[in-house]
């Protein structure tokens, strides 16, 4: 049930976000510098990397709960070290520098 309803949320909030987008490039009230289509690209490109990683690194709910507390601390332990490695090391491989998340002030 909770499940249903972080989904549903995630899945309204992102085509609200992409209305509103749609809206203001339409208008011309935004006009995106000549960076973001690359960078967007980047970033979903580490994003992939990272669900693939969490996806295939998952494992069944039977073996998660045949597992004492300490084998699943240590497997969710792993699996999440993975799955940041693989997405800040995309980054970097893509060529975003973290420098760039700082904002400048």
């Amino acid at each position: 049930r909770h499940a249903g309803l972080a989904l549903a949320t995630s899945l309204t909030s992102s085509l609200n976000a992409g209305l509103l987008l749609f809206a203001l490039l339409r208008t011309g009230t935004y006009k995106p510098n000549s960076g973001w289509l690359k960078f967007a690209l980047q970033l979903l490109f580490a994003s992939l990397v990272m669900i693939i990683i969490l996806w295939f690194g998952n494992s069944s709910l039977e073996t998660w709960f045949a597992w004492s507390n300490i084998n699943r601390i240590v497997h969710l332990g792993i699996l999440l070290s993975a799955a940041i490695i693989g997405y800040f090391g995309c980054l970097l491989l893509s060529g975003i520098r973290l420098k760039q998340f700082l904002l400048n002030e």
